[in-house]
């Protein structure tokens, strides 16, 4: 009896082995819990609740259902819970595309001139940044997205990146003065060297609304590393590139 229930035990512990073996073997994703969500057996709401996972929360997940349930490890075990609920991420380690509010940015464009921008506090929740001694500009970032907005302009918040970050990703982008900019990833984990350096796993994207196209590279804990614009019919492009990061 005693050999008997050994082999099962054993046969228990390289079944557990083998589903994190296979689940390691799977396309990984990572992803943040953007609300309180239930813990589920099976990809179902009537299958037993295992517990739950607060607002937060980091999760590894293995696979995805059709039905948009995310397939993870809770307490050694398999189980499901919403995908609606998750932050995808593109590494283990959540990932922020706004400015660093602990330094100052320094900005030349292709005529020579110089924008410096400096973290100027906080309002409701947007970071405000002063563009050369001048508020100019508030920025945020959330589960969902990266935004900006130009400060005391009606309908005037752009949304620079929509989370997940995935190629061919389509949004609008903004639709101040009644037209509308839409916006697209074109690239993701690209090298970009600017006069500030070299940046590893740059994001881009191409906004446009017809007539001007723009295209933004985002740093990861940098923010905006450069921007390209182009007018219809003109073929001066304006370029704008970060030139120096420093300690404010």
């Amino acid at each position: 009896m005693k050999k008997i229930v050994s082999l099962l035990l054993v046969f228990v512990f390289i079944a557990g082995l083998s589903f994190q073996s296979a689940a390691s073997a799977a396309v990984k994703q990572y992803a943040m819990v953007t609300k309180d969500v239930n813990v589920r057996g099976k990809a179902s709401t009537s299958s037993k609740k295992l517990g739950v996972l607060k607002k937060g929360t980091k999760v590894t997940v293995y696979a995805k259902t059709k039905y948009g349930w995310a397939q993870i490890v809770y307490k050694s075990k398999k189980a499901y819970i919403y995908s609606s609920y998750l932050h995808f991420y593109t590494s283990a380690k959540a990932v922020s595309y706004k400015m660093n509010t602990a330094k100052k940015y320094v900005y030349k464009d292709n005529f020579g001139d110089t924008v410096t921008y400096t973290f100027a506090g906080m309002n409701n929740g947007w970071n405000q940044w002063y563009e050369n001694n001048s508020i100019a500009s508030w920025e945020k970032e959330d589960a969902k997205g990266l935004y900006t907005q130009i400060p005391f302009i009606k309908n005037s918040t752009s949304t620079d990146l929509k989370y997940p970050i995935k190629v061919g990703e389509k949004w609008l982008f903004s639709s101040l003065g009644g037209t509308k900019a839409y916006a697209t990833v074109t690239g993701i984990n690209k090298t970009v060297k600017v006069k500030a350096g070299t940046f590893q796993k740059v994001i881009v994207v191409n906004i446009t609304d017809g007539e001007t196209t723009e295209i933004n590279f985002f740093a990861p804990s940098v923010g905006m590393i450069k921007s390209i614009i182009n007018v219809k019919g003109d073929d001066q492009s304006i370029s704008m590139e970060l030139a120096e990061i420093k300690k404010k």
